[in-house]
């Protein structure tokens, strides 16, 4: 059997410059040499690195695949987990903007140094002892909030890598499944420096899947269609450790809760892209950042049951372009909303009555509420809409509250919906949450011009017809 040869891979930022890459032109001069001194410094340092870590050859991606040919892309793109996992090391030139940034340190960076005098008999000149402070975000600025690190494409390299050398502007660090260290802490870090970020120890990827999209949602991308691409190699090792259906982002498993999916707070809203991404249930079919419910967590009842849910193409670990959940229900509230413009963006509710939404709450006259809206995008938020209870949360930590998505209906369409959004409805102290959900569903029932019957399931009349409320969300 022929032992594969050692190698190393290399994580970079490309930039706004030209650098010479790997193309139908330049294929055979490549196969034939590539002069050193053609190539960026970044790549310059990273062979030089390589050779004195005495590994004989290196993978870059813009040097070894074929840049302007969508097939070579296709199938290098799916080999991408495999070749960064089988690597020797992983060399990220972490604070490069692009090719001309290099690997190295600057000789000009100095820590901070401070004396402290001491009334002791101390082995030191004038009694003075100098000492290196180290800010307990030092592995976190050094990795997690690099430039390179905001690079989608990124971050599976790190994390399917055996082994990474950060080569920062602060120093060298060293991060494997055993040990983090750096120039300043060779043997280790110290735990108060490396706890809070321990991401890949004695626990599975496909438990972390939530944090890691929470990173990996906040990065960019050149190209929006690479959105479930750049992820795809973290995507095929968690299916072949788990065997779960990977569909769009999410897995087949616990996807109840991963449907909760919420885009982060933040200044203002993205459009919806203009280019198919995903799903509109799944996360990856916005831009900007997004948080998963702990898909773990316990004492969480249901609503809602999967009857199916698909991609297509069928078992893409990568861009999709198509996909349906169809879920059985209990309950769906249709109203009407208006768009309110105000400090912030906000909604009228109309049950016959106004009812005005304060910020992103909705408040009904007999003192129930539901107390938040997340909207998905910035888009039209006027029309009717659909409340389509998920789940019931009770733990130590919050009080029992109900958390579900908002729909839009296809219009002249029976059963086709879309997400535009997700709510939390928490009741008063003592009341029983879906009881009363159920009052709120009750109240809005009474205005049958916006609500009609067929699209209203009360709390008893759900138990008897469960099996046959089914809605479809694309």
């Amino acid at each position: 059997m022929v032992q594969r040869p050692r190698y190393a891979t290399l994580s970079h930022c490309w930039g706004k410059i030209d650098f010479i890459k790997l193309t139908t032109k330049t294929l055979q001069d490549f196969l034939k040499d590539t002069p050193e001194k053609q190539l960026t410094r970044t790549f310059q340092d990273a062979i030089q690195i390589t050779r004195g870590l005495g590994i004989q050859y290196i993978w870059i991606d813009s040097m070894c695949i074929i840049q302007d040919s969508t097939k070579d892309w296709a199938i290098e793109s799916r080999l991408m987990g495999g070749i960064y996992s089988g690597s020797t090391v992983n060399i990220s030139a972490a604070d490069a903007s692009n090719g001309h940034g290099g690997c190295f340190l600057d000789d000009s960076v100095e820590r901070d140094r401070v004396a402290f005098r001491y009334g002791v008999d101390l082995e030191t000149q004038n009694g003075n002892k100098v000492y290196e402070f180290v800010p307990e975000t030092l592995y976190r600025d050094c990795t997690l909030s690099t430039h390179i690190a905001s690079r989608a494409w990124v971050l599976q390299e790190r994390l399917l890598a055996p082994r990474t050398l950060h080569f920062s502007k602060t120093d060298i660090f060293w991060e494997c499944r055993e040990k983090d260290a750096c120039g300043l802490y060779p043997e280790g870090l110290p735990k108060e420096i490396c706890n809070n970020y321990d991401h890949r120890q004695k626990i599975g990827l496909h438990k972390i899947w939530p944090t890691i999209i929470g990173w990996y949602s906040k990065t960019d991308l050149t190209y929006s269609s690479d959105k479930l691409v750049a992820l795809s190699g973290l995507a095929i090792t968690v299916q072949r450790a788990t065997e779960d259906v990977y569909l769009a982002g999410m897995w087949r498993t616990n996807l109840e809760a991963q449907l909760l999916w919420a885009r982060n707070n933040g200044p203002r809203y993205q459009p919806r892209p203009q280019i198919y991404q995903a799903p509109t249930w799944s996360w990856a079919s916005i831009n900007g950042g997004v948080t998963i419910p702990d898909i773990w967590l316990e004492n969480e009842s249901w609503y809602v049951h999967i009857i199916d849910a698909i991609v297509t193409p069928a078992h893409s670990m990568g861009q999709v372009d198509g996909g349906k959940l169809v879920l059985r229900y209990t309950h769906l509230l249709q109203t009407a909303v208006s768009h309110h413009s105000g400090p912030k963006d906000g909604v009228i509710l109309r049950e016959g009555r106004k009812i005005i939404t304060n910020y992103e709450a909705i408040t009904f006259e007999t003192g129930m509420s539901i107390d938040r809206i997340m909207w998905d995008c910035d888009e039209t938020h006027e029309g009717v809409f659909y409340f389509l209870p998920i789940s019931h949360v009770q733990d130590r930590r919050t009080a029992p509250h109900i958390r579900g998505l908002v729909l839009r209906k296809e219009e002249g369409v029976f059963d086709k919906y879309y997400r535009v959004g997700n709510f939390e409805f928490w009741p008063p102290s003592k009341s029983d949450p879906i009881t009363a959900y159920g009052e709120i569903l009750c109240a809005m029932e009474k205005a049958e011009e916006l609500t009609p019957r067929s699209d209203y399931i009360g709390v008893e009349e759900a138990r008897v017809l469960r099996e046959k409320c089914q809605i479809v969300i694309y």
